[in-house]
């Protein structure tokens, strides 16, 4: 769009309309009002005119107005007004997450006409309007779609659910070896050998590379499988099912919907005992950054119900720990030299806690740590062995082992750009590389590689002395502008507290 003789600091007045048809099978999908906005806004409006056949909910969060609402002449039409002057103005998106800070109104429609659309016992009325449904009746309703949403009621005995006479077989040897292990060492190796079977084992779906690494399955389903499981091997000390929300997302107390909550397993009389499913690389009893100190509802399941119900007792809420700046420590060590008028790098990153699975899905090769699981496991077979007894896999022999190749000189790449990603620049070349430790459990919990390579900017010649930029052998530190500083008004949000120390020799 172009205006003549417009000048810096004219003030343009737009509106945006949006319109979208519904089939009679759904909800209105949620509307979300953020009053905030990246640059100035003077007054802000909502209008909704809902036919009385519908029921609304919405949620006011961190200080946003109700709406006004009234009817129509016909007494047909409920009508929703919301107005705002001069909106929350955000500088910069570093350290933020919105729905934590900014005064937001989440809304939802009801198509509660027709009754095939699933709704959980506090099904919406026709012509209700509700604000603010309580904490307690979205945990009910969160619970209620445990069942009726993911259909988990058909696996209540374990002989349904996939892969459980391989992880039987494993948890019997396990415990013929480890006579003294504890419950909590018995739910972890569970934990383990289900997250095998999930994302390790072999497949006719060939994907070996760094991409496997970022494969993510339905979060909710993951978590509900391996809560039968643990129900069913380990039943005395079976784990309960915990729902709460991302520290990215609102507050727990703000939760709106079913949908909000995020699933894991937690031991009722050890908080510090939790199973999250965040990767392939998660390890047990490790909380993700984005939970931590996060309020916790859960329930002791005993039995899903076909009719949208999950049966059990309900432990007493509960706040996710805190982990501490030392257990999220990336430890770098730097060792520069010259040769031959180069700079050569060698450089040793140690990584753990939070900061430790985006490196390793970044990194990791498939080939490598299979084979590792399948020694922690107790799996006597190999890969190949695996792929020549099985018939569906065998005649894929030949498109594997091209693709570990393709995989291994791939991973030389991501290398390089793990060290542009380090440094903000790129390098000349890769000399060596290697993964010193995977930390695949929270038995070695350290992820640590080296990597060697040439960057000769960082290098002049001072007549017969050199120049070495020391300060860029720690990496390109973030830039906050002035005005970032002067004008930011929201608070700050990281996911994690951490340290990095820098160990640097020339």
């Amino acid at each position: 769009m172009a205006i003549p003789e417009l000048q810096v600091g004219d003030i343009l007045d737009y509106f945006i309309t949006d319109e979208f048809k519904l089939s009679v099978w759904e909800d209105v999908p949620e509307l979300v009002f953020h009053l905030a906005y990246k640059v100035p806004v003077l007054s802000y409006s909502v209008h909704c005119m809902v036919s009385h056949r519908m029921a609304v909910e919405y949620k006011t969060i961190n200080g946003a107005p109700p709406f006004n609402v009234s009817k129509d002449a016909s007494n047909q039409i409920n009508i929703l007004d919301m107005e705002a002057k001069d909106l929350l103005y955000i500088t910069d998106k570093l350290w933020t997450f919105p729905l934590r800070e900014t005064p937001t109104i989440r809304m939802k429609i009801y198509n509660v006409e027709n009754r095939n659309i699933a709704h959980p016992g506090s099904r919406p009325l026709f012509n209700s309007i509700e604000k603010d449904k309580p904490y307690s009746r979205v945990i009910r309703d969160t619970e209620w779609s445990a069942s009726a949403e993911t259909g988990i009621w058909q696996y209540n005995k374990v002989n349904t659910l996939p892969f459980s006479n391989e992880i039987s077989k494993l948890l019997k040897d396990y415990k013929l070896q480890h006579p003294q292990a504890s419950p909590d060492e018995i739910n972890a190796f569970i934990y383990y050998a289900f997250r095998y079977y999930m994302y390790q084992s072999p497949d006719e779906a060939i994907l070996v590379g760094n991409k496997r690494n970022f494969e993510r399955f339905n979060s909710r389903m993951y978590i509900l499988f391996l809560e039968r499981f643990l129900f069913y091997l380990n039943r005395t000390d079976a784990l309960a099912l915990g729902m709460t929300i991302g520290r990215n997302e609102s507050d727990a107390e703000d939760i709106f919907s079913r949908y909000d909550s995020d699933f894991f397993l937690t031991k009722a009389s050890d908080p510090s005992k939790n199973l999250f499913y965040y990767s392939p690389f998660t390890h047990a009893w490790f909380v993700p950054g984005e939970y931590e100190g996060q309020k916790v509802s859960s329930i002791q399941v005993e039995k899903y119900a076909r009719e949208g119900s999950a049966k059990g007792k309900n432990p007493p809420p509960f706040h996710l720990p805190v982990s501490d700046a030392e257990k999220n420590k990336e430890t770098i060590n730097i060792s520069a030299k010259i040769v031959n008028s180069d700079l050569i790098i060698e450089r040793n990153p140690i990584i753990m806690g939070d900061r430790r699975e985006a490196f390793q899905k970044m990194l990791l090769l498939y080939e490598d740590y299979e084979g590792e699981l399948r020694e922690f496991l107790g799996i006597k077979e190999t890969f190949w062995e695996e792929i020549a007894r099985t018939k569906r896999l065998s005649k894929l022999t030949s498109d594997y082992k091209a693709d570990f190749e393709k995989a291994r000189k791939e991973q030389k790449e991501n290398l390089k750009l793990e060290a542009f990603l380090y440094h903000n620049e790129k390098i000349e070349d890769i000399l060596e590389y290697k993964i010193i430790n995977s930390a695949l459990t929270h038995y070695d919990p350290e992820f640590s590689y080296q990597t060697t390579y040439i960057k000769n900017n960082f290098l002049k010649k001072a007549g017969n002395n050199y120049i070495v930029d020391v300060g860029k052998l720690i990496g390109s530190p973030i830039n906050i502008s002035p005005s970032e500083r002067e004008n930011r008004k929201m608070n700050i949000y990281h996911f994690s507290t951490n340290t990095c120390e820098y160990n640097i020799s020339i």
